[in-house]
């Protein structure tokens, strides 16, 4: 026993020593988050790119490298709204909040630090630009939905240059005008006595089944139960509602109008171009930046469907962009979010999973050429949020291969083949399975590694039946299981089915189509890179792997956590000595 003890205040030790590394400020900090992105990601993109025969990721050649925890301060699953925060501000706070402590404290992030500091401050992203990952670096919600909210705080932030994808909610729905904040406050009244009535009748019906518990009236226990179970219906029904309208009071009360107005307004450049040519053509000296690329709003195009469209903007070309904009003598901070990464594994979509991840990976290739001309004065870090999807690689390399058979998103296939419904026709079924092997490289004839058996056909043509309007009720073999899945999936039962195909037949498997508590991998090169991820304050004897009680049982030494990341960016951005 005394031994166990022993063990665990010496692993206590090592832990509360984390985050407690002093660093220098560094002129450039490159921060780069693969949102969803773990070792399963990075390995399964590794491992494709071995078998291709090309050249293996960048950020797994980086020099330095540190386990990660990401756990939330009130769950060991996160969000990308915790995440964000911990990294962003290097303390832990509870789900779905950002810029928030628990108790509701403001945080302060390290890029709004790094401006009071002097320095430029770029945020980029491949999805919209108040999503939660570049919303922790400026916003301060209890909710990550507070779209419109973040936007105008994104526009306070006055940081220099954003660009990615759109700003989400740039209008507010009718129901959050100003106009309607008289009927919001009666509605939230009205909600809030419905609350407090569901409380007295929850208080009744307990008390009720307790009596008629005493008594053994088994059939008066059963309506309270059945009472009670319609109350819980009730009081939920109503508390997501009340939450719904104080979300739409709040932003009536804060109402500024259009997000890109009220940005024009507070002198900010607004650019909407889905090719490169209109954010080419900036500057240095053009003052703040919103540079939306897409026409109208949205992310931007996932990188699978680019491919071959030297216009299309990518996050690598939004970031030597931001580079070019951002370089001066006090320097600066910039983010960069490979947000599409976990939306494509939230989506089990593998293919289109590797393009971002790959894309993601060009974009640090791009910080990195900068740090050769500046080897001393940049650093550049690379993270993840969470793992997305469960993510597992039980398959051969040579089946790994079989993800470049795949040419197009699950968004675009689902797309077209909403398309393909509308148009109608005799031969929807044949253009559809067309489709699929268009999109997905799935073969439903032949032979070789894409081709389909007659199950897997059979299912992924009753899914695509369905998803045409038309009756089916075909589903056979191992696809039988698959159906609860398919029902409670936010795919099409077709998507569902093509891109599990697409998986299974290149070794990959899912377990979720949420987050898991995977630990992240934590990358660094540059300056003072080593010291950014070493675990601690240790001591040569504390840096050996030690042993639990258990002398077969030999423990690495311990990851960093999230938050660690957090204070360390603070450390760095810090005013320099010119």
């Amino acid at each position: 026993m005394k031994k166990i003890i022993a063990a665990a205040v010496f692993c206590w030790l090592l832990l509360v020593q984390l985050g407690a590394v002093e660093l220098k400020p560094v002129k450039y900090v490159f921060l780069f988050i693969g949102d969803g992105t773990s070792y399963p990601q990075r390995e399964a993109a590794n491992r494709y790119l071995k078998a291709t025969n090309a050249e293996p990721l960048f950020i797994d050649a980086m020099p330095f490298h540190r386990s990660t925890r990401t756990a939330a301060a009130n769950n060991v699953v996160t969000d990308s709204a915790a995440s964000g925060t911990a990294i962003a501000c290097g303390s832990k706070t509870n789900k779905n909040m950002l810029g928030l402590a628990p108790d509701g404290s403001l945080l302060e992030s390290c890029a709004t630090l790094a401006r009071k500091n002097g320095r430029k401050v770029g945020i980029l992203t491949s999805v919209t630009l108040n999503n939660a990952t570049p919303a922790a670096f400026y916003g301060h919600q209890d909710n990550r939905h507070n779209y419109y909210l973040l936007g105008t705080e994104l526009v306070k932030s006055g940081f220099d240059y954003f660009a990615g994808g759109a700003v989400a909610d740039a209008m507010p729905r009718s129901t959050a005008r100003p106009d309607n904040i008289p009927a919001l406050k009666q509605r939230i009244a009205a909600l809030e006595a419905e609350i407090e009535s569901c409380r007295k009748a929850n208080a009744r019906i307990d008390a009720g089944r307790q009596e008629a518990r005493k008594t053994g009236d088994n059939a008066k226990f059963e309506a309270f139960q059945k009472e009670k179970k319609a109350n819980s219906t009730r009081w939920k029904k109503a508390h997501d509602q009340l939450r719904y309208a104080n979300q739409d009071l709040k932003t009536a009360e804060n109402f500024v109008g259009n997000i890109m107005d009220y940005a024009k307004q507070n002198g900010f450049l607004t650019i909407f171009s889905r090719s490169r040519e209109r954010i080419s053509a900036l500057k240095p000296g053009c003052g703040k930046v919103i540079a939306v690329g897409k026409t109208l709003s949205g992310p931007l195009q996932w990188e699978i469907d680019a491919a071959g469209d030297v216009q299309a903007t990518s996050l690598a070309f939004l970031t030597a962009k931001g580079i070019e904009l951002l370089d001066n003598q006090n320097g600066f901070f910039m983010m960069i979010e490979g947000g599409k990464i976990d939306w494509s594994c939230h989506g089990n979509d593998a293919g289109t999973m590797l393009r971002e991840v790959l894309g993601f990976d060009d974009a640090v290739k791009v910080a990195a050429d900068f740090a050769k001309r500046h080897p001393q004065d940049t650093l550049i870090v690379v993270t993840g949020d969470h793992e997305t999807g469960g993510l597992c690689l039980p398959g051969t390399p040579e089946q790994l291969k079989n993800l470049g058979a795949q040419k197009h998103s699950a968004d675009y296939f689902s797309r077209k083949l909403r398309q393909l419904k509308k148009e109608g026709g005799e031969d929807k079924l044949a253009k559809a399975k067309a489709l699929v092997t268009k999109c997905f490289g799935l073969q439903f004839d032949g032979e070789g590694p894409m081709t389909m058996n007659a199950d897997e056909k059979t299912a992924l043509e009753g899914a695509l039946l369905r998803a045409l309007g038309e009756k089916s009720a075909i589903e056979v073999g191992f696809y039988d299981n698959a159906a609860a899945a398919i029902k409670a999936g936010k795919n099409p039962g077709a998507v569902f089915l093509a891109t599990l195909l697409v998986s299974r037949k290149s070794g990959l498997e899912w377990g979720t189509q949420g987050h898991t508590a995977l630990p992240v991998r934590t990358s660094a090169m540059g300056a003072q890179a080593e010291e950014f991820l070493a675990p601690g304050n240790l001591t040569e004897e504390q840096k050996k792997p030690y042993h639990t009680h258990d002398p077969k049982i030999e423990v690495p030494l311990p990851e960093i956590d999230n938050s660690d990341i957090g204070i360390r960016l603070k450390q760095v951005v810090a005013p320099l000595q010119i």
